[in-house]
């Protein structure tokens, strides 16, 4: 029953989120988005949508959003720092603020912070990491946290029949 609670919270903040970010129309799509990925990358629904949430505050769009979440994991599968760090430097540089990526120390060089061009930030992380998470996917540890993941899906799914019935 905690489980169906913890996650009916967090669909509800990001629900709320959505809403006041004019995003209503995504919630769907992106909640989706979270259940598929943390099943194939054994990230817990919880992190993953309060990262989610956090971009999309700085983006103020769940298509981008979901894009920077992607890079995110490669960078941190790839390098070993946590999601939320990779996450929170990101929206930061999104903003314009490339301080938190140059101290994350995941090889974006001082002159390419130093322009604050989000997009040229993105396409290196991307040509440094990109698939490095699906990489990882065979990994015995992310096999390890895939298979708790599911059982924690599970979990949630048959406390829900029990407190609502359906």
């Amino acid at each position: 029953v905690e489980a169906f609670m913890h996650a009916e919270t967090a669909a509800k903040q990001l629900s709320n989120t959505m809403s006041n970010l004019g995003l209503a129309m995504s919630t769907a799509k992106v909640e989706e988005f979270i259940k598929k990925t943390a099943l194939l990358t054994g990230v817990s629904k919880e992190s993953l949508t309060a990262n989610f949430q956090t971009l999309a505050v700085a983006t103020d769009n769940a298509a981008k959003s979901q894009d920077i979440l992607n890079t995110a994991l490669d960078v941190s599968f790839a390098t070993g720092k946590d999601l939320d760090s990779v996450v929170g430097a990101l929206a930061k540089a999104y903003g314009g603020n490339t301080a938190a990526l140059g101290r994350l120390g995941i090889g974006i060089d001082k002159a390419t912070l130093a322009t604050g061009n989000f997009n040229s930030i993105m396409k290196l992380l991307k040509t440094n990491f990109e698939g490095a998470a699906r990489t990882a996917e065979g990994t015995l540890q992310v096999k390890i946290n895939r298979l708790k993941e599911s059982f924690t899906e599970m979990k949630e799914e048959i406390a829900k029949v029990i407190v609502t019935g359906k």
